[in-house]
């Protein structure tokens, strides 16, 4: 985690991976993997670096991640695979694929401790004065496996990685997009990062900035809970919304509580998508009567239950996910309601939806 924040990547509250941290995916590598979040991408975007012990591993992982045909894109050299959130940018995707070729180690290695003494630094932001550390030669050469994304900053080793970032694109019917061949891993340290040669068709759509400007509805035509909301090919229903205190409890038994800055409140809804392709969708935020707005807690998704912690927010065509997920609001915080997105980059519509939940007591 050090050596991507020492590259400029955005890396937030990393922990020990779980296995529901790999969504559809079969976890491997359990173990020796952490999760990292990029609050920047709203929500639970974020990825996991994942070591495992040898290459064939991580390659049969990084062929997991692909199948999917989902917004995300994975790095792997020999044995190390980095799966980020498909909204990255390409800059940031070469500086991810930089790190990841100074980590590879090709042997048997042992399970990462929460805070991993970090390896030397060999990657610096794009644009920047290179200052790399020379990176040892990795037991066997990566193959490039997707699109392009050059390593910045990283000298040639005796047997230089070879480029293996994919930008794995949702899946759009009658595709004629060509596929495109890999570039040349090296590039100088003061070399303009390469502009991609395709165009992706993902559907992927950002959350909003803490600074949307949504304003509570009031009127006796507000949905209430379980009352299917239509809006921008998908239909909510909040199922359940209730106070649940100051602090929350981890089910697993492991974590210590986890103290809310007000009190949390938490939702359990689901999300049918009705289109004909693979979307992402954005986490409901909440609204409360001095248009104050809050996305739920990162943070809290440790506490959530496994089979209702929703870490990838994508739906297939047709299909319905059931999500359980916290806010931290103010104590003060009243007349409650769940602003709900459509699905889809080009999606502006949105609706309100009551909590029904009692007012905080003065």
């Amino acid at each position: 985690m050090n050596q991507l924040r020492a590259a400029g990547l955005e890396v937030e509250n990393p922990r020990p991976a779980v296995p529901a941290d790999y969504g559809t995916v079969p976890p491997r590598c359990v173990d020796s993997s952490q999760r990292f979040f990029i609050p920047s991408l709203g929500g639970a975007a974020g990825g996991l670096v994942l070591v495992c012990s040898n290459q064939q591993e991580a390659q049969a992982l990084q062929n997991d991640y692909n199948a999917l045909g989902a917004g995300s894109r994975t790095f792997r050299n020999n044995n190390v695979l980095v799966s980020v959130d498909g909204r990255i940018t390409d800059q940031q995707a070469n500086q991810y694929q930089a790190v990841v070729n100074a980590l590879s180690t090709g042997g048997t290695v042992p399970p990462l401790p929460p805070s991993a003494t970090p390896l030397p630094a060999t990657a610096t932001p794009t644009g920047a004065p290179a200052t790399a550390t020379s990176v040892p030669p990795t037991a066997a050469p990566a193959t490039a496996t997707g699109a392009p994304a050059t390593a910045t900053g990283v000298p040639p080793t005796a047997a230089p990685p070879t480029n293996t970032a994919v930008n794995t694109v949702l899946p759009v019917a009658n595709s004629t997009a060509t596929p495109v061949l890999p570039t040349a891993t090296t590039v100088p340290p003061t070399a303009t990062p390469i502009p991609p040669t395709a165009t992706p068709t993902a559907t992927a759509t950002e959350e909003p900035s803490p600074t949307t400007e949504a304003t509570a509805t009031t009127g006796n035509d507000l949905a209430g809970l379980n009352e299917p909301v239509e809006v921008g090919g998908a239909t909510w229903v909040i199922e359940e919304a209730a106070d649940v205190g100051e602090t929350l409890q981890d089910p697993q038994g492991t974590l210590p509580p986890l103290a809310a800055s007000g009190r949390f409140v938490r939702l359990q809804f689901v999300l049918e998508n009705n289109t004909i392709e693979l979307q992402t969708f954005a986490m409901p935020e909440l609204i409360d009567s001095q248009d104050r707005t809050y996305r739920n807690s990162t943070d809290a998704l440790q506490y959530t239950r496994p089979d209702l912690a929703c870490v990838t927010m994508q739906v297939a065509a047709g299909e319905t996910r059931t999500c359980a997920v916290y806010y931290d609001v103010p104590a003060d915080a009243a007349d409650l309601q769940a602003i709900v997105r459509g699905l889809g980059a080009s999606s502006n519509a949105e609706a309100a939806i009551d909590l029904e939940l009692p007012n905080p007591s003065n």
